[in-house]
């Protein structure tokens, strides 16, 4: 597509890649807290289950258990908050450093879901995060290019 100088149009579909990511990334926090208050609540139900045994040895497992699950959930919660200010602010670079550590979890994800195939619905998520990420950073690509020199690539 051949954009001109005084073209300030964005290129197509722009918006709706933006708020799908904003959408996206939204509810991925709302399923991360789920994740986290489950995920705790079943770490704790389940060692204490065996609490017979050896109590002490029992609590610090508990604990190591749900400040893991608490940890894995922030660091999700905060890339996803980084995801959706690069695109409300439409920062070509956040987006990349975004799309760069969703590319990393989405490895992740995938290699996670091959040894166990209940990850497969976070590996799906994942993908279609990834996608419209790597569209979006190819958009804002073309706009700063578009800037910064008067003409697409």
């Amino acid at each position: 597509m051949m954009y001109y100088e005084h073209d300030t149009s964005k290129p197509f579909l722009f918006g709706l890649k933006k708020w799908i990511l904003i959408v996206l990334c939204s509810l991925n926090i709302i399923l991360m807290i789920v994740y986290a208050s489950i995920s705790s609540l079943l770490a704790d139900r389940y060692l204490y289950d065996y609490e017979d045994f050896e109590p002490y040895r029992i609590d610090d497992a508990k604990m190591w258990v749900i400040l893991i699950l608490s940890l894995i959930s922030v660091f999700s919660i905060s890339f996803s908050v980084l995801g959706i200010i690069a695109a409300f602010r439409e920062s070509f670079t956040m987006i990349l450093v975004f799309t760069i550590i969703q590319m990393l979890t989405l490895g992740a994800t995938i290699a996670n879901s091959i040894h166990r195939p209940y990850y497969i619905p976070c590996a799906i998520w994942s993908i279609f995060i990834a996608i419209d990420s790597v569209l979006l950073t190819r958009d804002l690509y073309q706009i700063n290019t578009i800037k910064r020199y008067g003409f697409g690539s």
